[in-house]
């Protein structure tokens, strides 16, 4: 015998009934359902809302009742997008005015009230906008230039995105390696931390902990005045700016007097009062190099990085390929010198996909003017770390964001097009020459084709790189002008001398991809195929080619200079125009531009330095004497050491005093000896961010 049901399980019984019915009769009638997909509620456990009930049953639920069932409706009915009803039959509009609550019934799409009014309020918005762009075309320009960046523009932004998974140069050599190879040789620390520090640009080791946070550094967003300075930035660029807090110029001025000198243990003191200051750390990481000391001299460096790191702004994002970093400020030229020592720190490893990950991130810093020469890296990085898209695509898509800014002849020589390095056209051929072998094209036409045009374009690199690849070119081929092996500056076409100076950097770089027996068989024989061309052609220059000449029509740019003094490829130095280096640069500055508007000057330490003419000389005198005893322990008496040293710091102190006569209103440089009677009677500055207060951005924070 069935168990007897109770009031409420009946009610519940009638209306299932009921909805069966009213869904039966509008099916009859061919009402048409918007939404198809409607979820009948099973019949063992139907739930219904009390005003469902009220309007299909006659019994009216006791208070008890209804409460139990708005407190089971609202636990257990789904949630559903409901469609309205079109019905002719009056059940169904008396269903579509009062639905019951626990049932999903199809809505039309925009027909109420909400959709017209809504569109009809767009539809106003529109005109408003329509007339104001009429009255106003000034706005209309200007809503543009704030909007979207244009198509090809974002896919050079995308191309410039630092990915952070490739930072890591030991993550790289255990896919190589393995992880127990890998870690066998790092140095193990018996510390235990448990918070790591977190940096995408470094990895810090447990010993970094015992060390001081950061401070000193802060960074700010450049004003649109400073902008305009740059008629090449374009529009949704973010160009920023390092800042120095006034205890940071201090140490500064401490460490300046060291380098004035030539103490490298007053350099050493420094750093251990101030374990991240920035210049004596890559200055003191150079030293290490200088020894061979390369482990000491990675460390130093990646220190430099994490104390910028620390000092970025929110809105720095390194994978977002928009922000850029001003080269004419010193604050900032450290950042790009760190970050090209660790590209060239990687490449000795054989990090070559973490270098190409870093180079790209030194491009994005400054894309425009490239000035560390990030792009003569990366002509080598990305064929030979798998980039080839990346590379076909900087290619292709460069002069197609030229034309959407529409940059004008005057801007035309102060951005640099990566097709006027000779290098790059090159790396295309390897490129496509790559994603021919990855989809198995034997033939090789589309490699081969872009190998000829570069070397077309550009025949001053294929000696030079023949010669280092060990590829036997023919005699005929040789013996052209336009092969012709040149080996300095030439002062009557300082144009020609930029572009051997880049064939020969080139090579000197990627000649070990060229020696590979299918690379140089395949230079060899597209060469000899090409002798006719090659001989007709004779000396005339291709249009690429005289673009190329003509953007460096004054010799090697700074930046080539910067590049090759920052790699210490000596024997490429005498391609330097003789008004290009000066006798005695610094290792933390290497070439400053000379649209430099900030310098460790008068105007950058204000009143900070205070230093007497006996205390200056106190302090030589103490350095002679610390030489001397050194030698006497040594059991030597090198006079001639001595006079090497009284040299050296004689060319300092005139050097100092060279720059007290050339600082414009009388600036002084650090270190240098005050005139007798001397007194300063500048009123003390305020300073941005006094002791005790950190900015907002102050890096330890």
């Amino acid at each position: 015998m069935a168990p007897r049901l109770n009031k409420r399980q009946q009610r519940e019984k009638e209306e299932l009934a009921a909805l069966e019915s009213l869904n039966l009769g509008a099916n009859e009638e061919g009402e048409v359902l918007e939404n198809e997909d409607i979820e009948v509620t099973p019949a063992p456990k139907p739930r219904m809302g009390g005003f469902a009930s009220l309007a299909l049953t006659e019994d009216a639920p006791s208070e008890e009742s209804e409460k139990d069932e708005a407190s089971t409706v609202s636990k257990r009915a789904p949630k559903k997008s409901r469609k309205k009803r079109k019905s002719k039959s009056p059940a169904g509009e008396n269903a579509a005015e009062d639905p019951p609550k626990g049932t999903s019934h199809p809505k039309a799409k925009g027909k109420g009230k909400g959709a017209r009014k809504g569109k009809a309020d767009e539809d106003d918005i529109d005109e408003i906008l329509k007339q104001m762009s009429a009255k106003y075309p000034d706005l209309k320009a200007a809503s543009s230039r704030s909007g979207k960046a244009p198509s090809r523009r974002r896919e050079l932004w995308e191309l410039f995105s630092v990915m952070p998974t490739y930072l890591d140069g030991d993550e790289e050599l255990r896919r190589f390696f393995g992880s127990k190879v890998v870690n066998s040789n790092r140095p193990t620390s018996s510390r235990r931390v448990n918070t790591p520090l977190r940096s995408q640009l470094t990895r810090p080791p447990p010993d970094w902990h015992g060390i001081k946070p950061a401070q000193g550094l802060s960074m700010r967003q450049l004003t649109d005045q400073e902008r305009k300075r740059k008629p090449y930035a374009m529009n949704d660029e973010k160009w920023w700016t390092v800042e120095h807090s006034h205890s940071y110029k201090k140490v500064e001025a401490e460490f300046l007097a060291a380098v004035a000198i030539g103490d490298a243990n007053g350099i050493a003191m420094v750093l251990q009062l101030n374990p991240w200051h920035i210049d004596a750390l890559l200055q003191l990481g150079e030293v290490f190099k200088q020894q061979e000391d390369y482990s000491h001299a990675t460390d130093l460096t990646s220190r430099a990085l994490y104390a910028y790191e620390r000092s970025f702004a929110t809105s720095f994002n390194i994978t977002s390929g928009v922000n850029r970093l001003d080269f004419d400020f010193i604050e900032n030229r450290p950042l790009f010198l760190a970050v090209h020592r660790t590209i060239l720190q990687l490449q000795r490893r054989g990090c070559m996909r973490t270098a190409f990950e870093f180079s790209r991130f030194l491009l994005e810093l400054d894309p425009h003017v490239d000035p560390h020469g990030a792009f003569l890296h990366l002509d080598f990085l990305a064929p030979r770390s798998g980039m080839n898209d990346w590379l076909l695509k900087l290619w292709d898509i460069w002069e197609d964001v030229d034309m959407e800014e529409a940059l004008g002849p005057d801007d035309e020589p102060e951005r640099l097009n990566p097709k006027y390095l000779p290098g790059m056209s090159f790396a295309r051929a390897l490129a496509l020459w790559n994603k021919e072998i990855d989809r198995g094209d034997k033939s090789h036409h589309e490699s081969t084709a872009a190998l000829k045009e570069a070397i077309l374009s550009f025949p001053s690199i294929l000696p030079v790189l023949a010669d280092k690849a060990g590829v036997n070119l023919p005699g005929e081929v040789r013996a052209l002008p336009s092969m012709r092996i040149e080996t300095g500056w030439m002062p009557e076409d300082p144009a020609r001398s930029a572009i051997h100076l880049l064939s020969h950097l080139y090579a000197h770089r990627s000649h070990p991809i060229w020696k590979q027996p299918t690379h140089s068989e395949w230079l060899q024989r597209t060469v000899t195929s090409m002798t006719s061309t090659l001989r007709e052609k004779g000396t005339n220059d291709s249009p690429l080619l005289q673009r190329s000449l003509e953007f460096f029509r004054t010799g090697p740019t700074l930046s080539i200079c910067r590049h090759v003094i920052v790699c210490e490829i000596r024997n490429l130095i005498g391609f330097f125009s003789p008004m290009t280096v000066p006798s005695s640069m610094n290792a933390f500055d290497p070439l400053p531009p000379p649209t430099s508007l900030t310098a460790y000057n008068k105007a950058y330490f204000g009143n900070i330095i205070k230093v007497s003419p006996r205390d200056q000389a106190t302090r030589i005198e103490q350095l002679r004497q610390g030489i001397r005893q050194n030698l006497a322990r040594l059991g030597q008496d090198d006079a001639e050491l001595m006079r090497e040293f009284e040299a050296v710091l004689e060319a300092n102190r005139n050097a100092l005093q060279a720059g007290i006569e050339g600082a414009p209103d009388g600036e002084a440089m650090p270190g240098a000896f005050e005139p007798d009677g001397h007194v300063d009677q500048q009123e003390p500055i305020d300073d941005p961010h006094p002791a005790g207060e950190a900015p907002t951005t102050e890096a330890g924070e």
